[in-house]
Order: C-alpha cells, then sequence, then structure tokens
C-alpha cells in the first residue's frame, strides 16, 4: 500500500500507486484529541491507482477531481493506514469528533473511473458545472440530443462515474447539465440534486448485453434498471443505453413506470426495444436513433468500442479503452484518454 504524505511529497496532488489511501483534511485539535475540518485545494486533483483507490477526504476543490483505479475505488481506509494515521479501525464512521468521516467532496467536475466497483454510498459528493480534460462521455449522443433541443453544443460531462462492476453513490448534488455514468449495475441511494436541464446518461459496460428496466428490482437481464432509481432524477432528461450499444432493452414487463417530473426518456441502442409505451410522462419518450431520424448503420460499419464478451468487466474495460483512445465524433475531434490500466470507456462517440 502506498501513502502519500504532503508533508514530504513536492507532487501532492498528482500521483501514482499500487493501492492508494488518500486522506485530506485539515486538522486541529490536539494530538491526543485530533479535530479534522474541510481542506481547501487550490488547484485540481489526480489520483491514479493501478489496483485500489480508497479516497477519505473531507476536501473542497476549486478545480477538477479525477480518480482513475484498476479495480475498486470506495472510502473506508486498510487498517494499515488508519494505523498510520493513528485512527482506531474498529471506530472509522463513528459519531467520535476526532474520527475521519467518510469521503466528503465538494469540486467544479468529478470522474471516478473504477475496472472493479465504485463503493461510495455514505459519501457526500458536490459538483459544479466545470469539465474533467480528456473525459468526453458520449459525444455522439449528445450530438443527437442536441438536434432535439436537448442538449446544447459540445457538451461534455461535468460528473462522471465509470464501473465495470458496480456503481454505489449516496448523497450528491449537481449544478452541471450532464451526468455520465456507465456499470454493471447500479446502486444508487441519494439524496440527488441536479437541474431540470441535466441529461443522466445510464451506460452498460457491455455492449451487447441486454438491458430491463421495470417498476421494482429485476434481475432478468443483463443490466437492471428500476423506476426508483430513474426518479432519483426528476424532470430530467434521462438516457439509457449509449453509442455502440446493440443490445435488446425490455421495459415494463411487470407493470407501467411513472417517472416523476415528467422526465424525458430515451434510449440509445441499435436492438430491438420493446415496451417504451410502458414509461409514463408527458415528457418526450423515445428511440433516439429512430427519433432523430438516424439511419442505422450496418454491423460492419459501428465503429466498435469494446468487446461482445460479458464475462470479464475490467478486461472489457480495458478493451474498450484501447479502441476508443483518439476516437471522438469522427470529425477529427480526437479523445485524449491515454492507454493504462484504467476504464477510459467515457469516450463512446
Amino acid at each position: 500500500v502506498t501513502l502519500l504524505d504532503t508533508r514530504v511529497s513536492s507532487t501532492p496532488l498528482s500521483f501514482t500507486a499500487g493501492d492508494a489511501g488518500i486522506a485530506i483534511s485539515d486538522i486541529g485539535g490536539t494530538s491526543s484529541a485530533p479535530v479534522f475540518a474541510p481542506a481547501t485545494v487550490s488547484g485540481n486533483v489526480n489520483i491514479k491507482a493501478s489496483r485500489d483507490a480508497h479516497l477519505l477526504s473531507d476536501i473542497n476543490v476549486s478545480g477538477y477531481v479525477l480518480v482513475t483505479a484498476g479495480r475498486n475505488i470506495d472510502d473506508p481506509l486498510p487498517t494499515d493506514i488508519k494505523r498510520f494515521l493513528n485512527q482506531d479501525p474498529h471506530h472509522h464512521g463513528g459519531s467520535s469528533s476526532n474520527d475521519i468521516s467518510p469521503l466528503k467532496l465538494s469540486t467544479s467536475a468529478l470522474a471516478l473511473l473504477a475496472g472493479g466497483n465504485v463503493t461510495l454510498t455514505d459519501a457526500v459528493l458536490k459538483v459544479g458545472s466545470g469539465t474533467v480534460p480528456g473525459v468526453t462521455g458520449d459525444s455522439a449522443a449528445m450530438a443527437l440530443l442536441t438536434t432535439q433541443g436537448l442538449a446544447s453544443t459540445g457538451m461534455l460531462p461535468n460528473a462522471t462515474f465509470v464501473a465495470g462492476g458496480t456503481l454505489g453513490l449516496g448523497a450528491m448534488t449537481l449544478t452541471g447539465d450532464y451526468l455520465y455514468m456507465e456499470a454493471g449495475s447500479y446502486n444508487l441511494t441519494g439524496p440527488v440534486s441536479v437541474p431540470s436541464t441535466t441529461v443522466v446518461q445510464f451506460a452498460p459496460t457491455v455492449l451487447t448485453g441486454t438491458i430491463g428496466i421495470e417498476p421494482g428490482t429485476s434481475t432478468t437481464s443483463q443490466l437492471n434498471l428500476s423506476g426508483s432509481l430513474l426518479n432519483l432524477f426528476p424532470g430530467t432528461t434521462l438516457l439509457v443505453g449509449a453509442t455502440g450499444v446493440s443490445g435488446d432493452v425490455s421495459i415494463g414487463k411487470t407493470g407501467t413506470i411513472t417517472l416523476s417530473g415528467n422526465s424525458n426518456f430515451l434510449v440509445d441502442t441499435t436492438g430491438t426495444v420493446t415496451g417504451l409505451n410502458n414509461i409514463l410522462s408527458s415528457g418526450l419518450v423515445s428511440n433516439l436513433l429512430e427519433l432523430a431520424n438516424f439511419q442505422v448503420p450496418t454491423a460492419g460499419e459501428i465503429q466498435n468500442t469494446g468487446t461482445t464478451s460479458g464475462d470479464d468487466p475490467l478486461n472489457d474495460h480495458k478493451k474498450k479503452q484501447t479502441t476508443v483512445t483518439g476516437i471522438d465524433d469522427n470529425n477529427g475531434n480526437g479523445g485524449t484518454i491515454e492507454t493504462d490500466d484504467s476504464p477510459a470507456s467515457v469516450c463512446r462517440g
């Protein structure tokens, strides 16, 4: 395990590690009874871990935060790092004033990219309207939404979460207009606050996998979404799928789904979509490609951004990353994600 000690590091805000445990807080009180308070960072925070990244910080960042991990991103610190910080490993997350709390992060833009799971259900995230360099989201889908007046030209994600396994998030506030998420499964507990102009995208990790959307919990598809998950974002534009997705999408086999706030709801896949009439909303409900009068390409014309295998999400991420490097909108605007162990499937278009 590598621990960055900012007292001696010459580059405290950008570093690479194997397993990284990051604790950033202002510390007051006394040596026997420290009191942890929010720390302020003027600039950007860039963390890259080839294995796990453990985030246990109370921090306000004026710039962006980018964390990439080959395996997992979470906020409980390993026991040996807690010992280094004189923390009781059995008391993490309690009410004591001298205990480091779970992750509390305020930043202008955020990207968390994990080959495994993102487990931050007890974290509090506040994200502004900035962007993270090189993280372009799904530019092709945004271009299609722009033709319908549902997105702005060149819109980039303000918050990006990619998990090869499960994406788990807790309280989140976003003031920007594009939230991009990609995961094998979603565990969002909320509460969530985003503007009604926000595009909220739920992308799968397996491009050919089936997607099921039901009123409640379901396990019948490779990616399963629920009405309660969608209704964490009332009144927004909900986009299920992504550029390059070809899996079939089934909606409402067990009942209709009423969207809170009359959200717009669109599906982005070249596969078969059934049950759109089971989405109840006075907003726009449609297949994005059909809505934009998009000519569906043949299999040989589709740019492959990933594997067709769902056996190994991390390896799928690695293969997709290699493919998407330098690919953006096919108009010479190339992506800037580099090839390494991090899951850079955030360039879809």
